[in-house]
C-alpha cells in the first residue's frame, strides 16, 4: 500500500453486489499477474554529452529520450555506456526545431512526430535501464524520462 506506487492488475472474481447493496461496501480482489510495482511519478532528465542517472527500483525500465536540434545535423546517437547499448540515426537531415523521440519500450524512432526507422542503424540495440547508476552518453543535449519499478 505505497501511494508512490501502482501496479497493472485484474479484477479476481465477482464482488459480493449482494452485501454492496445492503451494506454499502464490498471487498474486491485483485491479481498483478507481473508482479511488477511502477512509480506513479515519470521522471525526466537532461542529458548531455556524458550524464549520471541512478534508477531507484529493482527491475529494468525501459527509457524515452527526446532532443530537440538547435541546429542542423546528420546524426544523432545516445548510449547506455552502462550496458554498451546504443541507438544510432544516421543520414537523416535534422534541421534546428526537430525533435527527435527514440521510445524504447514501443521500440519506435520519430521525428517531429513521423516514423524514420530506416534511419536506425542495423548495430542499434533499444535499451533499458538497469536499477542503480546509469552512465548516459548523448551526442546533442535531450531529455531521458524513465519511470522506476519493483519486482
Amino acid at each position: 500500500d505505497d501511494p508512490t506506487r501502482y501496479d497493472i492488475a485484474k479484477l479476481d472474481g465477482m464482488p459480493d453486489f449482494e452485501k454492496l447493496w445492503t451494506t454499502g461496501s464490498t471487498e474486491l480482489n485483485f491479481i498483478n499477474y507481473s508482479g511488477i510495482s511502477y512509480s506513479s511519478e515519470l521522471r525526466s532528465t537532461d542529458i548531455s554529452t556524458d550524464a549520471s542517472l541512478w534508477i531507484g527500483g529493482t527491475r529494468k525500465t525501459k527509457p524515452k529520450i527526446k532532443v530537440v536540434f538547435a541546429s542542423p545535423a546528420a546524426s544523432y546517437k545516445v548510449t547506455n555506456m552502462t550496458t554498451g547499448k546504443h541507438v544510432e540515426i544516421t543520414g537523416q537531415n535534422f534541421v534546428a526545431g526537430n525533435v527527435l523521440v527514440i521510445d524504447c519500450e514501443k521500440q519506435v524512432v520519430t521525428v517531429n512526430g513521423n516514423p524514420i526507422m530506416p534511419k536506425v542503424t542495423l548495430l542499434s540495440d533499444f535499451f533499458t535501464l538497469q536499477p542503480g547508476t546509469n552512465l548516459i552518453n548523448s551526442t546533442k543535449p535531450g531529455t531521458i524520462e524513465y519511470q522506476e519499478a519493483w519486482l
